[in-house]
């Protein structure tokens, strides 16, 4: 396989074929492997996903998670092993097919399904629905953005605008160096 072969739905079957269900870690195990021997995929990695833990581990209460870009559902795996009981990721994708098919099998697999809700539309679209939910508003302990490269500055300013986070909330962006430096102030660039 190749780069341009890769496709959400191999990925899913090699998970299933290869990854204890109910197993978070080996179900991302069988996406690194995948990623890795297989097919190159845009998910988060093994590599930057251990940076990704320790910084959520550091934030006190980690209870509610909001993510921008689902893909097939390896970050959403990644955090929601690492909330405590009570815990949410809200993710947002507007590619519903694909999250549909892919990305809440995947959860499922891993066991995670009640500790993620898969929240359909852009994040325009979307953290507005989540600002309206009591649940929510001021109490987001952390923001994961991984989706357009060219909508991390203005989803950022709109989820302040919204009152979603607490405060000392962490804000964790992939791929800010490199083809996004320039859209974010210099001091967001970790």
């Amino acid at each position: 396989m190749t780069k341009a072969d890769f496709s959400p739905a191999a990925a899913l079957a090699f998970v299933k074929e290869t990854a204890r269900p109910r197993d978070p870690d080996a179900v991302l195990a069988a996406l690194d492997e995948f990623g890795w021997a297989k097919a190159w995929h845009m998910s988060l990695g093994d590599e930057k996903g251990v940076i990704l833990d320790e910084a959520l581990r550091k934030v006190d209460s980690l209870m509610n998670v909001v993510e921008l870009g689902t893909f097939v559902g390896y970050s959403a795996v990644r955090i929601a092993r690492l909330l405590p009981p009570g815990g949410k990721l809200y993710t947002i994708d507007p590619d519903v097919e694909r999250t549909n098919t892919v990305a809440k099998e995947v959860v499922a697999f891993a066991g995670l399904a009640d500790k993620v809700e898969f929240v359909p539309g852009t994040a325009a679209e979307a953290l507005p629905e989540l600002s309206a939910r009591e649940e929510l508003r001021g109490k987001v302990d952390c923001v994961f953005i991984d989706h357009q490269k060219d909508c991390y500055l203005s989803d950022l300013q709109l989820i302040e605008k919204l009152g979603l986070l607490r405060p000392g909330a962490l804000v964790v962006a992939d791929n800010v160096i490199g083809e996004c430096q320039g859209l974010l102030p210099p001091r967001s660039v970790l």
